[in-house]
């Protein structure tokens, strides 16, 4: 979310949502009590009671750029992620191997995320006239001896050239493309079917009402500038008087081939899609192994260490794309394939925290059949209590905007004390605005934050009143 002005009437409604919070939700659950910490400033601006409980500050804002990397990076998103997909052979073994020892570097801070994204897409760019696998991989060593030579700036420019002659050529199909493009087509064909092409993407530029307003702008709408809230809304639950301590994880190579195995999607702004790195992971032996664990210590560093915002910039950024959902608009944000591996590991590492504390009162935390359950309780319930002469009947509520519209402070908070284990890897990558990377055309771990983060609303409701409510996500009945 970019900081921007607010307008006389956003500032207005905006200043009055947090007058209703001071007022309403002050003494959130009547089961919460304020958080004292101890803030040394030594001459500097007092830290918040959220940057005070993880030891660093919350940047709350685009991070900075890495110089010549962040300029490379940024030509690279402007490709259109046409990639080859690699091949058995040597040149393919060396590939993966060479990755691995840029998420290394990456994981000691000697290079930014920048670099390691940037070597994916521009070595893998295809080119319209290669096209036999043979031709692929003697491309793949020509390419990567220019990338061990550190001829950076050749490899962008060629990969630039090619990305633009695929566009002109158009879409050719390849031999060993027959499988992929059946199932594209067979996939796109149920998808017209279910929604008859009302979630259609739609380009920045085009108009999405008579007021004449474009995608960019109404997406500019639905990412709100962030406030910051009184340091009164920073509470501990009832009957704890101080922090849990910051727990420390294990993640194994076991975890991230459990989650290579089931990772699918698109790509992000680099345009490596989940099936490139479901290769990379599992099909190429002992490289793929070093390229696992050079995974497990990465996805390690960010959860037990404090990452400098500047290291993980590219890493955190998302691909912004907007559907059509007639007359309404989605933002999606399509996050780089690395990162979400990442975050699938901490989810399959940590998850059951999450679970634990929401229990049946958020249901998008995981609780198993928790939405089957659901559906059938509040059925019984309502053909129970609600009779024509009865004054009991069910609200429905879906929330505007809500993952957008949440607070990240007090999001990022509750995660510190319902989720010790995942709580700094979620404070490291969440600290900071993600750029958003928009052209014609979130990550999973978001959602169990999400749901911790709605639990002081959900308990204030049920200590106040004797309904029956359900919630998923932003939704939710009573």
């Amino acid at each position: 979310m970019n900081s921007q002005a607010l307008s006389p009437q956003r500032k207005f409604k905006k200043t009055g949502l947090l007058r209703h919070i001071r007022s309403a939700h002050n003494d959130a659950l009547n089961q919460s009590a304020p958080v004292t910490l101890t803030i040394s400033t030594n001459g500097r601006t007092p830290m918040s009671p959220l940057e005070d409980a993880f030891g660093s500050p919350f940047f709350n804002a685009v991070g900075p750029k890495s110089g010549i990397w962040q300029q490379r990076w940024d030509n690279v998103c402007n490709l259109h992620g046409k990639m080859n997909d690699l091949p058995s052979g040597t040149a393919s073994r060396k590939f993966v191997h060479t990755l691995a020892d840029e998420i290394e570097h990456l994981t000691k801070s000697t290079y930014p995320s920048e670099r390691v994204l940037t070597f994916a897409a521009v070595i893998l760019q295809r080119d319209k006239n290669v096209r036999k696998t043979k031709d692929v991989l003697r491309l793949l060593d020509r390419r990567l001896k220019l990338w061990t030579d550190e001829r950076f700036e050749e490899l962008i420019t060629e990969s630039i050239k090619a990305d633009k002659s695929l566009r002109n050529a158009g879409n050719r199909k390849r031999d060993d493309q027959d499988t992929k493009t059946f199932t594209r087509l067979i996939r796109e064909a149920l998808n017209w079917l279910l929604t008859k092409d009302t979630y259609k993407v739609l380009n920045p530029d085009a108009e999405v009402d008579p007021s004449g307003k474009t995608v960019s702008y109404v997406l500019t709408e639905k990412h709100p500038p962030p406030t910051t809230p009184d340091h009164d809304l920073f509470t501990l639950p009832r009957n704890d008087t101080e922090l849990p301590p910051l727990l420390e994880v294990d993640i194994t190579s076991d975890h991230v081939e459990t989650v290579a195995r089931k990772l699918h999607g698109g790509g992000g702004p680099t345009g490596s899609t989940a099936e490139n790195w479901r290769d990379f992971l599992l099909r190429y032996g002992q490289a793929s192994a070093l390229l696992r664990e050079a995974v497990v210590q990465l996805t390690m560093k960010l959860s037990n260490e404090t990452v400098p915002r500047s290291q993980i910039q590219a890493l955190m950024s998302s691909r912004l794309v907007a559907l059509d959902k007639c007359p309404c608009m989605r933002p999606i944000g399509i996050g780089e394939c690395l990162r979400r591996i990442l975050s699938k590991c901490m989810i399959e590492a940590t998850s059951s925290e999450v679970t634990e504390a929401c229990g049946q009162l958020q249901l998008c935390s995981g609780l198993s059949s928790g939405i089957e359950g659901a559906v059938h309780a509040m059925k019984d319930a309502f053909q129970k209590e609600c009779h024509p002469r009865s004054n009991w009947g069910m609200l429905l509520v879906d929330a505007n905007n809500a993952f957008n519209a949440v607070n990240r402070q007090l999001e990022l908070w509750q995660a510190r004390i319902h989720w010790p284990h995942c709580a700094r890897f979620l404070y490291n990558t969440y600290n900071g605005h993600a750029e958003l990377v928009f052209r014609d055309s979130g990550t999973r771990l978001y959602m169990p934050l999400y749901a911790l983060a709605t639990l002081p609303i959900i308990n204030k409701l049920k200590s106040e009143n004797t309904v029956t409510q359900c919630w998923y996500a932003d939704d939710s009945s009573a």
